[in-house]
């Protein structure tokens, strides 16, 4: 399983779009920071996710799904 786990790390700022090239990965959990803005429409492009994103907890809006 390929994990990004950067959770509880006080980070602040956009997600970068960059992190839709994460092609082989099979987790992303990034709740309890201070992410702000939209989540890039790019993360959806990680088609090898395999268990839910966690990205609660932080100052993110947009929609998920049109």
């Amino acid at each position: 399983m390929k994990e990004l786990r950067l959770s509880k790390n006080q980070f602040n700022g956009n997600i970068p779009t960059e992190i839709g090239n994460l092609s082989m990965l099979t987790l992303l959990s990034m709740h309890a920071n201070d992410l702000l803005g939209n989540i890039p429409a790019s993360i959806f492009n990680i088609s090898s996710l395999e268990v839910m994103m966690y990205l609660f907890s932080n100052n993110l809006c947009g929609m998920l799904l049109d």
